[in-house]
């Protein structure tokens, strides 16, 4: 079968004279021969056939000759069953169109409800609470929306497919009827025409289904953009209002006029029955993530109690041990705590509606837990969380009810004003003790005592004097920053101790890092910790402040100012993203060179030298790299990279050559390694050990304590002697003279003796002595051991030396020293037997 690339149309299947007169004349340009092909005699077939080249099979043909009717038919069938079975119906499109006119209606009660709040003063807290409530709404909205996406682009692909099989099936009837072909190859394409016109109507079906759900999900989006839209206008306008007073003073009649008492009961039973509708209605709707989230609670609880029996069985070494135990003693509380870390992801969409429910998972866990670890005296404070916690969600429950919400507020304020007076006064604080964090805590403490206070006063200054959404702001700010910072605070101490849990049982107590470094390891962990409860605990109180959005913008403003630089874009931002970058991979090659020297390099025995070399390089490396992230980062392009390449080496050119030399030099150290670190070299008048191996010289400490400086070039060009490069053994002689007349043998007898009795020596190879010639003065003997203990070489050649000395007096050999006898002789009738000249002398050297 050859598809048509022609858009010729499928209209019903009788076509009339016009229409059948031109798919003849088409025919008649496609059937004229070309030179090594025939087309369009029945008996060559215009269709397509196994026989034809490779060549011939890329040609287009309109229609399906009558020899492959058979064929082609029995394939598009194959083509419409898959096709179908693509689109079967998967329950998304029944399953959307059941939960539309549900959602229709939470939409409309909760749009009645927005209107509630936005007619009346609403302050900006509750305004953020309303527009968080529709997160949920959305979210579940767009997830059927992708469904509906996928769907419907499944369908239109599929349609696609049955419309060229229709196309086909249609030309190919037209062109049968213009050949005359019989009526039942005619009635055989009917049939297939049938059976591809009845899929494509069922997936028409399904792709309008789809499109009407997508029409549907599109209006109840816009009915909720449309309503994030007041919201967001009624918060602007509530920002606006905030230093401009909005309700009457409490010492006004107008303010307790509010206060009817025979609706109370039924506003606390209409907040009662609001309550728990909207319980009921959230359980309903996120009955999944409840369920996973129940599960994890239940998994996390049950895991603190293995792991209380197991610091009580394995872990009495640990550093802080009752601390741990103190914690572990609540492992409810401190598996409810750790589900509300885990809740966090859980309910990404949902946290500002569940705020004050996932308030007391954490409030309450951390306040038990951390009664265990502070000092009685802060008990108190830990009980003003508490009850700050629960005046807050009190009030936030009622706004339904402004006149009790508004007590209950004012209420708060002064609970607060109290609380932190009486603990800023001189002398409250200093009984406050932590170890050796004492100090710093009662400061830090105080401070925040002292802003409590001061903002707690000035927040219910602004109550009671008619700024009611000025001091809500506050107020609600206060109460976060309280309950918010006891929660992370606990929090953070929890995960620290399991870290240090952790890092005292198998397999992480075996690593070396961790055995040589756990004090290290766990001071890091409590910073990281402590940074990160810190950002978070700032950046929602700024939250909560309404700073964050302005502070957000103006420091996204100075990220994009450009700095003035010729024929160069750069941003502030661009260039903090590079220092961070290059930052980043400096603590990332300083971790790996931790790792490698604290645990992989005492694992594998590796020497001093090699580990300092392979260190070295993976710092290159990773610095390199670091380099390339961060000009990446700066916005920097090839071209900019040909251009710095070609600049540089024009400097290197002209006065690098020397720097560059030193660089490459100290890279084929590194790698070739005919140096390293820790061995001892002798380069002309410089003789000691190398220290260090730096990107442009090395380091030498000479045996006398002078540290030489020596240009990696130098070591690469110049003749090295390195006495320890394949092994640290040294060998030791000790030439010594004995008396003429002693008996050599013996001589070496002792040699040997001594050499050997000497528990530094190596016994293969063997020490031994030698016989070296005659002297002037003495018979030379040298004796020859070797030792592994390099570094100690002279001092055991000390030791056989004095132990020669005793074992030569012990045997009355004598060592000579270089002496010389003078014969004097007089010769007759010389000038001196006259006394006028000097006399010869004869010298016989003893």
């Amino acid at each position: 079968m050859l598809q048509a690339p022609s858009r010729l149309p499928s209209g019903p299947f009788r076509s009339s004279n016009a229409h059948r007169a031109a798919i003849l004349a088409i025919l008649f340009l496609l059937a004229v021969p070309s030179p090594g092909k025939s087309v369009g005699s029945e008996d060559s077939s215009t269709g397509a056939s196994p026989e034809r080249s490779a060549e011939e099979s890329r040609l287009p043909v309109i229609f399906i000759g009558v020899a492959e009717i058979a064929v082609e038919s029995e394939r598009t069938k194959r083509i419409l069953s898959d096709s179908l079975h693509q689109i079967r119906s998967d329950g998304t499109i029944e399953t959307i169109a059941l939960a539309i006119p549900d959602l229709r209606a939470n939409i409309d009660d909760f749009q009645e409800h927005s209107m509630q709040i936005q007619t009346r003063v609403a302050s900006v807290p509750e305004l953020d609470h309303l527009a968080s409530d529709w997160d949920p709404i959305r979210e579940r909205l767009k997830g059927y929306e992708n469904r509906l996406d996928r769907r419907v682009r499944g369908v239109d692909q599929t349609l696609g497919k049955i419309r060229q099989q229709q196309q086909l099936w249609t030309v190919t009837r037209d062109a049968l009827e213009l050949r005359e072909a019989s009526q039942e190859v005619i009635l055989q394409v009917d049939q297939v025409s049938q059976a591809v016109q009845e899929a494509k109507a069922r997936a028409d079906t399904q792709q309008a289904a789809g499109v009407r759900l997508q029409s549907n999900i599109a209006n109840l989006t816009q009915l909720i953009e449309a309503d994030l839209e007041r919201i967001s206008e009624a918060r602007a306008g509530a920002v606006g209002r905030m230093f401009s007073p909005d309700s009457a003073p409490v010492w006004s009649t107008g303010f307790w006029t509010i206060l009817d008492g025979g609706q109370i009961i039924q506003k606390l039973s209409s907040i009662k029955v609001d309550l728990i509708e909207s319980s009921l209605k959230f359980s309903r709707r996120e009955t999944k993530r409840l369920t996973s989230y129940l599960a994890l609670s239940l998994l996390l609880i049950g895991l603190m109690f293995f792991l209380r029996r197991k610091i009580n069985l394995q872990l009495p070494q640990v550093d802080d041990i009752d601390a741990i135990r103190a914690m572990f003693g609540r492992p409810i509380a401190l598996g409810l705590l750790l589900s509300f870390v885990a809740a966090l992801p859980i309910f990404a969409g949902s946290l500002r509606t569940l705020e004050y429910v996932l308030g007391i998972i954490a409030v309450v866990p951390a306040v038990l837990i951390l009664r265990k670890l502070l000092e009685p005296a802060l008990y108190p404070l830990l009980s003003v969380s508490l009850v700050v916690y629960f005046l807050e969600n009190i009030q936030v429950l009622t706004l339904n009810f402004p006149a009790l919400s508004h007590l209950i507020f004012i209420l708060n304020l002064t609970f607060l004003v109290a609380v932190s007076w009486r603990w800023t006064r001189p002398g409250r604080l200093p009984g406050y003790n932590t170890g050796e964090l004492s100090e710093f805590a009662s400061r830090v403490l105080g401070y925040g005592l002292r802003a409590i206070l001061a903002a707690s006063a000035l927040a219910l200054l602004a109550n009671l004097t008619g700024y009611v959404l000025l001091s809500r702001l506050i107020g609600a700010a206060i109460a976060f920053g309280i309950y918010g910072a006891v929660a992370l605070y606990g929090s953070s101490r929890i995960l620290e101790a399991c870290a240090a849990i952790a890092m005292g049982i198998p397999p992480i107590n075996q690593l070396g890092m961790v055995r040589r470094n756990r004090a290290f390891l766990l001071r890091r962990t409590r910073l990281i910790l402590g940074l990160l409860a810190s950002w978070l605990w700032i950046r929602a109180l700024l939250l909560r402040l309404e700073l964050w959005p302005g502070l957000s913008n103006a420091w996204e403003q100075t990220l994009a100012m450009e700095v003035p630089l010729p024929q160069i874009s750069l941003t502030l931002g661009d260039i903090l993203a590079s220092v961070l970058v290059f930052y980043g991979t400096v603590l990332l090659s300083r971790l790996i060179q931790f790792v490698l020297t604290e645990d992989i390099y005492p694992r594998l025995g590796t020497r001093t030298g090699r580990s300092n070399a392979i260190s070295s390089l993976i710092q290159y490396m990773v610095l390199t790299l670091g380099f390339v992230f961060a000009a990446t980062a700066l916005g920097f392009d090839a071209n900019r990279f040909t251009l710095l390449a070609g600049a540089f080496g024009v400097g290197i050119g002209f006065g690098l050559q020397t720097i560059v030399n030193n660089f490459i030099s100290g890279i084929i150290l590194l790698t070739e390694q005919p140096v390293q670190v820790g061995d001892t070299i002798a380069m002309g008048p410089i003789f000691g050990e190398i220290r260090r191996i730096g990107i442009r010289s090395s380091t030498v400490r000479s045996f006398e304590g002078s540290e030489i400086i020596i240009p990696n070039a130098d070591l690469i060009s110049q003749q090295v002697t390195n006495w320890t490069l394949s092994d640290r053994r040294r060998r030791i002689e000790i030439s010594v003279g004995v008396a003429y007349g002693t008996d050599p043998d013996r001589v070496l007898e002792i040699l040997s003796q001594i050499a050997e009795g000497e528990e530094r020596v190596l016994s293969e190879p063997r020490p031994y002595g030698l016989f070296r010639g005659f002297g002037s003065s003495s018979l030379e003997f040298e004796v020859r051991a070797w030792t592994d203990q390099f570094d100690d070489f002279l001092v055991i050649k000390s030791a056989l030396c004095g132990r020669l000395v005793a074992a030569f007096r012990a045997e009355g050999i004598e060592i000579p020293f270089p002496q010389r006898d003078l014969h004097v002789r007089s010769v007759v009738g010389s000038d001196f037997s006259q006394g006028n000249g000097p006399a010869t002398l004869d010298e016989d050297p003893a």
